[in-house]
Order: structure tokens, then C-alpha cells, then sequence
């Protein structure tokens, strides 16, 4: 039995309950929501509200009090996650994987997998080097005969492919616009030469502040212009104002059709991420919500930019 711990932004969250539907196909699984429960960050459990995902949780098997207590006591979900296997399997211990490092007090035969996923597919394969050490160690005990060549030769094993793609693309269907502003500008993507630009920032510039160092926004915007005819740039972004003062280092010029997404926030945040889905070109950013945005879209003609290093199955990078 596995679980897959579900943490981090929607994005994070798409990518881990892919992860989690891989793992299921194949024996007992569950899914981990207390990291959320817990930590109270982003916009909490999304999966749920917006796409009516339902998938046995870990959570279940926890009350709020105790996840409070092992907050108190300075302890995170990683112990509550192996407490709640625990509970649902006294007789057996817990290996306890996190970012590919092994717990080595907890031995066979349970895994509880914090998963990796969303490293996996940016890379191609898990991206921390120790999980090779720990995989040899796993797989003594003959609980994944499959996992190594898994982990090693899975590149289009959860999403990729047109099969994975449809099969995603109807898990994750997005609830109909309920606003007129989100409406009409759906709309007007559909009718026009528009592009998804992208660009976070805010908690993100440890890894995206390169490409504003490297030109990649020019490099990329200059790209879709070749190919396009009177694009229309829509500008996603956690800082929007910067964008709209900046607009020259991101490589537009004073005649390009720019127009900023700003108004969905907090929990209708995730309408951003539905609005890319109806542009007919994208230029990603080092996050999990850019390339789902891109990724969900029906379109098979697609202009795609994406930065170097990352997102491998997309051809143009810089």
C-alpha cells in the first residue's frame, strides 16, 4: 500500500493526483491531504472544489485535533501521514519516502511516497540524485519489482501520450465560466491570435529570476511573433503591476495588443489557469500552473515556449 502526499499550489496538486492515479492502477493507494490540513498554505485542497475529485484519504484516519497537536509539538505531515498508515495497518511498518531520501527507522513493507512527480516530468526522470541510493533499498523488499524501471523509463508514462492526455484533460475539467468578464474573455481568446504569457514572480523568483536575467521573455515573445499573425498577448501574472511597468523587458513593444488577466484571485485563482487553456499559444514559466495551463488545451497546432531545462516535451526553449 502507497500513499502520495498532496501539498503545494493547484499545480503541484494536478501533478501529484497523476501521480497518485498511476500508482493506483496497480495496487492500493491512497492519497495525503494533510499537508494542507496542516500548513494552511496556498489555497488549501483544491482537487476537490474545483474538479470533484473524490480518492481515499489519508486524512480521513487523522481528527483535526491530532494534526494540531503534532503541530504544536513541532512535528510535520510527514509524521502524521505515517501515523494514519499505521492506523490502517498496525501489524506492518512504514517506509517513510521524502524527495528521495529514505527514513531508515521505518522498514518494510508500506511505503508512504511524498511524491516526486512533479520533478519527474520536468526532468524526464526524478531529478534528486540519492533516489538512486534509496530505490535499491526499496526494492529489496519486494514491494515495487516494477518501481526501478518505473522511475527510470516513465517520461510519458503518467501524462503523457494522447491517451494520458484526454484521460487528464477529462479529470481535470474545469466547472463553466459563472462571470461575464471570464466569459467574454474566453471568447474573445477563441476569436483572436492569442497568447498565454506566463509570469510569476513573487514566490517564484528563485527559480524563475534567471529568465528576466537571460532575456528569456523577449526571446520567447519575438518567437511567437515570427509565427503568428496580430497576436494578442494575455499577461498572467502574481504581479501584475510590475508586468505592466515593465512591459519592455518582457519584449514587447508599444504597438503589440497586450492585455492583462488580473481579476481572478484567491479561490476563483484557479480561472487564470482555465483561461490559458483557451489560448492558441502559450510561453511558460517554471511552474506547474503555466504548463497545465498549456497542457489541458485541445489545441494540436500550438506555438509553445518554454525555458530551458524544463518541460522537455514542449520543442522550443530558451
Amino acid at each position: 500500500m502507497k500513499a502520495v502526499a498532496i501539498l503545494g499550489g493547484l499545480g503541484s496538486q494536478m501533478f501529484k493526483y497523476a501521480f497518485y492515479l498511476q500508482l493506483s492502477s496497480k495496487e492500493s493507494c491512497y492519497i495525503d491531504t494533510m499537508p494542507l490540513k496542516m500548513e494552511h498554505i496556498w489555497n488549501g485542497y483544491e482537487l476537490d472544489r474545483i474538479f470533484g475529485i473524490e480518492a481515499p484519504d489519508l486524512a480521513d484516519y487523522m481528527e483535526q485535533k491530532e494534526l494540531d497537536e503534532y503541530l504544536q509539538k513541532g512535528l510535520n505531515y510527514k509524521n502524521a501521514g505515517v501515523r494514519a498508515m499505521e492506523k490502517l495497518q498496525p501489524n506492518k511498518k512504514v517506509i517513510s519516502v521524502f524527495r528521495g531520501y529514505l527514513y531508515p527507522q521505518r522498514k518494510t513493507p508500506i511505503l508512504y511516497f511524498l511524491s516526486l512527480v512533479y520533478n519527474k516530468v520536468k526532468r524526464g526522470i526524478y531529478r534528486h540524485n540519492d533516489v538512486k541510493d534509496v530505490l535499491p533499498v526499496i526494492c529489496k523488499t519486494d514491494i515495487f519489482s516494477f518501481y526501478y524501471d518505473e522511475i527510470n523509463h516513465t517520461s510519458d508514462r503518467y501524462i503523457g501520450g494522447a491517451e494520458g492526455r484526454a484521460t487528464l484533460r477529462e479529470i481535470f475539467k474545469f466547472p463553466l465560466f459563472t462571470d461575464a468578464q471570464n466569459q467574454k474573455t474566453a471568447k474573445d481568446m477563441e476569436n483572436c491570435n492569442s497568447v498565454a504569457v506566463h509570469v510569476r514572480r513573487s514566490d517564484h523568483m528563485y527559480d524563475n529570476g534567471n529568465l528576466f536575467e537571460s532575456g528569456y521573455f523577449p526571446k520567447a515573445i519575438q518567437y511567437i511573433k515570427d509565427r503568428t499573425t496580430e497576436p494578442v498577448f494575455y499577461i498572467f501574472s502574481d504581479e501584475p503591476q510590475w508586468c505592466k511597468e515593465n512591459l519592455d523587458e518582457l519584449g514587447f513593444v508599444q504597438d503589440d495588443d497586450v492585455k492583462f488577466v488580473d481579476w481572478n484571485r484567491k479561490e476563483e485563482s484557479f480561472r487564470d489557469m482555465q483561461l490559458m487553456t483557451h489560448c492558441k499559444d502559450n510561453v511558460l514559466v517554471i511552474s506547474s500552473f503555466s504548463w497545465w495551463g498549456y497542457y489541458l488545451s485541445g489545441r494540436e497546432d500550438k506555438v509553445v515556449c518554454a525555458p530551458k531545462g524544463y518541460w522537455f516535451e514542449v520543442p522550443v526553449h530558451f
